[in-house]
């Protein structure tokens, strides 16, 4: 797993984790009892997510290529999302994040 920071245009740090191989991006985050205020998953290359076999709700974000939000949806355990096809990644954050589709992200070097 690689980890990465992004902030929004609110100022708001996220430390995302970037799944790296294939055995990361199907696991994602199952097994885990819930993700902290300002965590999140990132997969790049990706225009879909599920939450089949989750135990917590999350907050879906669809990215262009340029980390442009494209769409946010709320997801409950157990939904399936379809497609998103202009989306390039989608990030995975907390049920209570707030992102407005139009924002950009930002990687934050250290």
């Amino acid at each position: 797993m690689r980890d990465l920071l992004l902030i929004d245009p609110r100022g708001r740090t996220w430390r995302v984790e970037v799944p790296v191989t294939r055995r990361e991006r199907m696991r994602g985050l199952l097994g885990r009892d819930s993700l902290d205020a300002d965590h999140g998953m990132l997969f790049p290359r990706s225009r879909s997510v599920h939450t089949i076999g989750m135990r917590f709700p999350i907050t879906v974000v669809f990215l262009d290529a340029e980390l442009r939000v494209l769409r946010v949806r709320a997801a409950a355990p157990g939904r399936l999302f379809l497609t998103h096809r202009r989306a390039a990644h989608v990030l995975e954050a907390p049920a209570s994040a707030h992102f407005r589709v139009g924002e950009v992200l930002a990687r934050r070097r250290d």
